[in-house]
């Protein structure tokens, strides 16, 4: 398969448990969007001191990273904010040695200057850390697994953690609404190329800590569109998490917020490889 492929779909996905072998070839895939963009951000899911598949798992980024030496790039992410020391849970998180191996830390989004952003389709305003504003591409790397709130974390949940402590606490209490700021937040900010760790995942929780159990599905997914990789996340979800039986994609509500206000399209192709 080559970037010339047309059309190309929105996404590939393989049944496979190598996730270095299939970030490289994704990372070919996308070769031409990636070297199109002068600047890099690659965007870790490090919910907080937990490895894989909690966070993303060492194999993915350092497939990335290797994939993108010679080239301007920087790693970020911000913890949860119910962590007492976010920011040291960051910095000592196997993934930062990772990063550390390639010349790089992980910048912790918390302590960065951050403004509120607006779309023009949801208008709800967002308060967001403008590092992820001073790089043409975001390179993503969620890892799918079932979430308390928001039924499930994937592409579109991923891009959350650019925003504030202060913003998180009121989405997730609910004053404001959670599920339109995630698709608010990647029509402002949207990943440019994903790759998603299907692997292994978490039912019941995304974290181990508040009650995630791990199952094992076996795949890796890829792709330009967040909304048809979770769509096809959600399908797999699915198949090991019982409190998702009789659910469809657009009973997920960011992701159906996101599909109504164009972030993606639900039925985009996946193409397996």
């Amino acid at each position: 398969l080559h970037m010339s492929d047309s059309p190309q779909p929105a996404g590939y996905i393989r049944k496979t448990t190598d996730r270095a072998a299939f970030t490289e070839e994704a990372l070919r895939l996308y070769r031409t969007v990636i070297e199109r963009a002068k600047r890099v951000l690659v965007k870790p899911n490090v919910v907080s001191h937990e490895e894989s598949p909690t966070t993303t798992h060492p194999d993915v980024l350092r497939a990335v990273l290797g994939f993108l030496e010679g080239k301007d790039f920087k790693v970020a992410e911000s913890c949860a904010v119910d962590l007492l020391r976010t920011h040291r849970t960051l910095t000592q998180h196997k993934l930062n040695h990772v990063c550390e191996k390639f010349g790089a830390e992980i910048i912790d989004l918390h302590q960065t200057p951050h403004s509120t952003y607006k779309s023009s389709q949801v208008n709800m305003g967002v308060d967001m850390s403008k590092t992820p504003f001073n790089f043409d591409l975001i390179l993503s790397l969620p890892v799918l697994k079932a979430h308390p709130v928001c039924t499930m974390t994937g592409a579109l949940k991923n891009q959350f953690g650019f925003t504030t402590k202060a913003e998180r606490i009121k989405m997730h209490s609910g004053l404001k609404n959670i599920h339109k700021a995630i698709a608010e937040i990647n029509l402002l900010r949207p990943p440019g190329v994903i790759i998603m760790d299907v692997v292994d995942t978490l039912i019941g929780a995304n974290e181990v800590r508040h009650g995630g159990k791990k199952a094992h599905l076996g795949y890796m997914l890829a792709g330009t569109d967040p909304v048809a990789l979770d769509a096809r996340g959600f399908e797999l979800l699915a198949q090991v998490d019982t409190g998702l039986w009789g659910k469809r994609p657009a009973d997920v509500k960011h992701l159906a917020f996101a599909a109504q206000y164009g972030v993606g399209n639900r039925k985009g192709k996946i193409k397996e490889i």
